[in-house]
């Protein structure tokens, strides 16, 4: 008997895989010293004469799917949404973002002052190293800025909550407003303003990169009105490879598309390029749906609640683990480079899973007592 042709389907669940591969190419991307060797040399040729080709290529497919990891992210969001009243749509941003953005940063704010205390000691450092994490936290910086010489801290991977209320937001505002390519198109327009937003003064509540989110929240919503997700193959997905390959050998050699720090290297195109790759990658991960083993279904877990993911890495990012990493590179260890990031890496994604599983565990429980009758 032949296996039937795999097909993607509609389901529940179908992007928890790459949501859970993005959560954790998120606290690698958070390691301190993880690919230094970029910049120690000068020119293409001393870099591939003094790296092993193989390292470089996975770091090459690294930093390709990490810069396309949120426009993926927000695609997938533009996937599942669903227009409603513009009142409707601030009162579930409110209740599904804010608020975990708000406690997050409220537990972060207050780990910080008792572990810099510990870390560092001197109660007077302690409150104004934690004050700069508060007005951080408050203006939703995505990236650390200076004001009159008074570092104010970034704060950390929730940033990407901040910019997904915007978008959500306008976006809705525009899908009662027009439809199908019209609504595409809008979309990129109002992607272009965030861009030009992105070299005036720094904006709090990650303005910019909330109007950049709005086009991908569009092509996620198109791919989803237009079933193309469904109705893609792997002939178009290698079609697509092709059409990408230009720029990305030409962009990412030197360059690095990093919404968080504003970085678009080429504008207006690298946005588009990045949301071309950001559907590529989407594709590929609901191919790979098609395998259950122990390891995909734990990940899958993961992205199931990513959102709680998310919070609690910004939790320890933030509070300790910036801090700690930081001196544990530069000062605790002496020894291979490559070790050093993996043992990095290993214990923040230890310390999130296990702190996020355990969260819905407890939240379970709460919510089935809630549900009992009185």
């Amino acid at each position: 008997m032949k296996n039937k042709r795999f097909e993607i389907k509609n389901t529940l669940g179908m992007f928890d895989l790459l949501k859970g591969i993005i959560m954790i190419l998120v606290v690698v991307s958070h390691t301190e010293g993880l690919i230094p060797f970029l910049e120690k040399y000068h020119s293409m040729n001393e870099l591939f004469s003094n790296v092993n080709i193989f390292v470089l290529f996975l770091t090459f497919i690294y930093m390709i799917v990490g810069q396309a990891s949120m426009p993926a992210l927000l695609i997938i969001s533009g996937y599942g949404f669903r227009k409603t009243t513009n009142t409707k749509c601030i009162t579930r941003q409110y209740r599904s973002l804010l608020q975990p953005y708000i406690i997050t940063m409220a537990i972060a704010i207050i780990i910080h002052f008792f572990s810099y205390l510990f870390l560092y000691g001197g109660l007077r450092s302690s409150i104004k190293q934690t004050a700069s994490i508060f007005l951080g936290a408050l203006l939703g910086l995505p990236k650390d800025r200076y004001l009159l010489n008074f570092r104010i801290i970034c704060c950390g991977p929730t940033w990407f909550l901040l910019a997904l209320i915007i978008a959500t937001i306008v976006f809705n505002f525009l899908a009662n407003r027009y439809e199908e390519k019209k609504l595409l198109l809008i979309s990129l327009f109002v992607s272009c303003i965030g861009w030009l937003l992105s070299f005036t003064i720094p904006l709090p509540w990650c303005i910019s990169q909330g109007f950049i989110s709005v086009f991908f929240l569009g092509l996620g919503y198109y791919v989803k009105k237009n079933k193309l997700l469904i109705s893609f193959t792997i002939k178009k997905l290698f079609i697509g490879i092709l059409i990408i390959i230009p720029y990305l050998i030409s962009v990412n050699i030197t360059s690095y598309f990093d919404m968080a720090n504003d970085l678009y290297p080429l504008g207006p195109i690298s946005i588009i390029a990045n949301a071309i790759i950001g559907f590529l990658i989407i594709y590929v991960f609901l191919l790979l749906n098609r395998f259950n083993v122990f390891l995909s279904t734990f990940i899958r877990k993961i992205g199931r609640n990513s959102l709680y993911f998310l919070c609690i890495h910004s939790v320890e990012m933030v509070a300790i683990g910036g801090y700690v990493q930081y001196v544990f590179v530069h000062s605790w260890w002496k020894g291979n480079p490559t070790l050093r990031s993996a043992i990095i890496i290993s214990f923040r994604l230890f310390f999130a899973i296990v702190a996020t599983l355990l969260f819905v565990q407890i939240k379970g429980v709460i919510d089935f007592r809630e549900g009992l009758p009185s």
